[in-house]
């Protein structure tokens, strides 16, 4: 794409189709010497002529390849092509630069030696971002986070949005975006709602009172107000399970289906007020737990036994 015969031929072109003054005079003057490459008002001007060039062809790679990403209709294979896009820019910049330092007479192995020192200088402090591109890779492959998928990750719950070369952007469920490094998928530990189906199971556990009225009438009631609820799912339908036999209660886990995980603290929430009311106004008892202690007393004449305190 970008020969060294095919820039100077544009260079040429160029240089031709301008004004004859326009490189008369003082283009040939040395501005400034790179160790032994002299810098010329031409070079120099050659030099910002490729470096725009390199910026055109890099900006259209990447339209391109982003209208060939909306146009995919797999998440995965979308995601890939927007990586691609961002990747081929750099390599493009980076020819750019090496080509139009080519042209002023600066080759590379005359800054070869400044390049190996920056670069391990880069490389000791990049370690971590390295560490993160190459996480994003596994995460491509294991196709373990998309775009659109509803995590929870270090107790914050919410949709991906954007897989970036280094970092992920979460929405919470607070409307707050969350920058995660790709590293921390590998690290940690991970719940993903909606990785092979958006529906999800939740539950709400609830302790009556132990008479057979009060476990009839609060499973009832607890039926019909997660039916009622616009964002309850009628099928498969709202159920409640005996779970256990408490120091006090009946214990009971009301469980109900959500089209996906974002509406879950919201339709607990809606529950716990709508079960609350609907106890109170039928007289469902939820007791207290009930504790029951014994003192031994003294016997009556008996001396009263007393630490001695330590000072």
């Amino acid at each position: 794409m970008f020969s060294h015969d095919n820039i100077n031929a544009h260079l040429t072109s160029l240089h031709e189709i301008l004004p004859s003054g326009a490189f008369s005079g003082n283009h040939e003057k040395i501005l400034f010497s790179l160790g032994k490459t002299h810098v010329t008002i031409a070079g120099l001007i050659d030099f910002f002529l490729i470096i725009l060039m390199g910026i055109l062809v890099r900006r259209a790679v990447m339209k391109a390849l982003t209208l060939k990403a909306e146009r995919e209709a797999n998440g995965q294979s979308r995601n890939l092509i927007l990586l691609g896009s961002k990747l081929a820019g750099t390599i493009v910049l980076f020819l750019t630069g090496l080509l139009a330092l080519d042209n002023i007479g600066v080759k590379l192995t005359s800054v070869e030696g400044v390049l190996g020192m920056v670069g391990l200088g880069f490389g000791i402090g990049l370690q971590s971002v390295a560490a993160n591109v190459i996480a994003l890779g596994v995460i491509l492959a294991e196709k373990s986070v998309q775009p659109g998928d509803i995590i929870e990750i270090d107790g914050i719950v919410g949709t991906v949005k954007e897989i970036r070369p280094r970092s992920t952007v979460i929405m919470s469920t607070d409307n707050i975006a969350v920058i995660v490094p790709n590293g921390h998928f590998i690290s940690n530990k991970v719940i993903n709602w909606s990785h092979l189906e958006a529906k999800i199971r939740a539950h709400i556990k609830v302790g009556v009172g132990m008479t057979q009225k009060d476990l009839d009438s609060a499973v009832r009631i607890m039926k019909e107000v997660a039916g009622n609820h616009p964002l309850i799912l009628k099928d498969p339908a709202p159920d409640v399970w005996f779970a256990s036999f408490g120091e006090s209660t009946y214990d009971l886990d009301l469980v109900f289906w959500l089209k996906d995980a974002t509406v879950r603290y919201q339709v607990t929430s809606d529950l716990g007020f709508s079960l609350s009311k609907a106890f109170n106004d039928e007289g469902v008892n939820i007791p207290y737990p009930i504790r029951t202690l014994f003192v031994n007393e003294p016997a009556l004449g008996a001396p009263i036994q007393k630490s001695p305190v330590k000072g």
